[in-house]
């Protein structure tokens, strides 16, 4: 025990070390010897020959676990407990699993850890839990008279246009595609990938058939087959499951199952259309009825061809028959037809010479009376309705032509007035600065600038002496001031 030291009164000071020690003193006091403990196997794995896991409990209502323990088989007691294990063939322990193990509580003092040290299982008790939940299934599915549902589905026929539910890549689907591919039929697969082993196993392969359940509304699909490799009954537990089986109750097309067992069916084969031992098996089945549809084309195709030249044969006595009557009728109705012809076309001779005899007649009295309308009708007369149009026209026209010809003369009045040719030979000039601008103002010339001035025979060049503004040149002054003969001497 630690030292006791007086604080104000008497308290317990323990170390660490002595406290983990009395904590696992307590725990061997309380279980002595090996307990059996039922628990959920969770995070599985395995370090230097260690297998480690956890216990778990989970809440029946979904929310979590009521219980966790960390459990450990050690290396050097591995032997035993899979001897365990091999006494079910097949048996694996794995995530998600419900087991029956054997082990001593153990409080690890250096680190404060407890954990159940395994040193044996009983398989008998995971496989009798999942054949009571199996068999608890199958009977409130046939309660709900639901359990072969999904067979009174129709294969559609030929079934070529197939739906695959497994593992991508797998064996499985390896083996399906070779039997099909060997065939040599058309067969379009549609895959949903899906995990078929282990805790995932329920809700992926439930979601696949939700996926292809919404394609198929789309794009029929003939039947679809939910296939994986062979496994121990804990490694097919996931098609045990409520999941797989409502979804296979609830497909809209029937479900063909491989699942690679053939000791035990699965609830999964139980409620499917029609269940496989292999996927392989599945393969067959689907070039078996192919191949059947096909021979039962054939034999409709044979008997509808007999039955076609049977009936074509009858067709053609019925025909000929009816043909000898129909020529005998048409002998003695085309002979009153051309006697009846006959007798229209004379009539109709001598209605179209009389009907011709008519029409000349008024074709003669016509051109008659046109001839008579033609002398009443002279030609002065109209000549002289035509020079008095023509003069009127030609007042009407006069007036608008003469006001034109007067605006034209104003017009080139005007445009010879201002033409600088005009105005040069009336003694003006046009001076421009050496870029060639017209200079109408002293302001846009200084001293020294050069200058042209066009002349009506020519051109000057002239350079600015001086600059003289308006106000300047009206001042006399003004100028002697800027003469610079004038300015003082001083």
């Amino acid at each position: 025990m630690g030292a006791e030291v007086e604080l104000g009164e008497a308290r317990t000071i323990l170390r660490l070390s002595e406290l983990n020690r009395a904590i696992a003193d307590a725990i061997t006091d309380r279980f002595p010897e090996e307990v059996w403990v039922v628990g959920e196997v969770s995070n599985l794995r395995e370090r230097g020959g260690t297998r480690y896991f956890d216990l778990v409990e989970p809440d029946d209502r979904g929310r979590g676990n009521l219980a966790q323990l960390p459990a450990a088989v050690l290396r050097w007691e591995r032997r035993s407990f899979d001897a365990d294990l091999d006494r079910v063939e097949g048996f694996t322990l794995a995530d998600g699993v419900e087991v029956l193990v054997r082990g001593a509580v153990d409080f690890f003092q250096p680190w404060g850890k407890l954990q159940l040290k395994v040193r044996g299982i009983d398989p008998e008790h995971t496989l009798g839990r999942l054949r009571l939940a199996r068999e608890q299934l199958l009977a409130d599915l046939a309660t709900r008279g639901v359990l072969r549902a999904n067979a009174a589905r129709s294969v559609g026929q030929p079934p070529l246009r197939i739906g695959l539910v497994t593992a991508p890549g797998s064996q499985a689907e390896h083996d399906l595609r070779a039997v099909l591919h060997d065939s040599g039929w058309g067969f379009r697969l549609v895959r949903a990938g899906a995990r078929v082993q282990g805790p995932a196993c329920e809700s992926e392969v439930a979601a696949a058939l939700g996926r292809l359940a919404r394609l198929h509304v789309r794009q029929p699909l003939d039947v679809v087959v939910v296939i994986r490799g062979g496994g121990s009954a804990l490694d097919l537990q996931g098609f045990d499951t409520p999941g797989v089986a409502e979804a296979i109750v609830a497909a809209p097309f029937p479900v063909w199952t491989g699942i690679g067992h053939e000791q035990d069916r699965s609830v999964a084969d139980e409620v499917a259309h029609t269940a496989w031992p292999t996927p392989t098996a599945v393969g067959r089945g689907l070039v078996d009825a192919v191949v059947t549809c096909a021979d039962r084309l054939e034999v409709a195709a044979a008997a509808l061809v007999t039955g076609s030249t049977g009936l074509l044969e009858t067709a053609g006595r019925h025909l000929d028959q009816q043909a000898a009557t129909l020529v005998a009728g048409s002998s003695a109705e085309l002979r009153g037809a051309d006697a009846r012809l006959a007798g229209s076309v004379r009539a109709l001779e001598q209605l179209s010479r009389a009907r011709v005899r008519r029409e000349r007649r008024d074709l003669e009295a016509r051109g008659f009376g046109l001839d008579r309308s033609a002398r009443r009708a002279t030609l002065p007369s109209a000549t002289a309705r035509l020079g008095r149009a023509r003069d009127a026209l030609r007042r009407l026209a006069g007036v608008p032509l003469g006001r034109a010809t007067g605006r034209l003369d104003v017009a080139e009045a005007r445009l010879v007035a201002v033409d600088p040719a005009v105005q040069l030979a009336r003694g003006f000039s046009i001076t421009r600065d050496v870029d060639g601008r017209v200079v109408r103002s002293v302001a846009g010339v200084a001293p020294g600038s050069g200058l042209t001035t066009q002349l009506i025979d020519g051109q000057l060049a002239s350079t600015v002496d001086r600059v003289v503004g308006a106000a300047t040149a009206a001042d006399p002054s003004a100028h002697r001031a800027a003469d610079p003969s004038e300015e003082d001497p001083t």
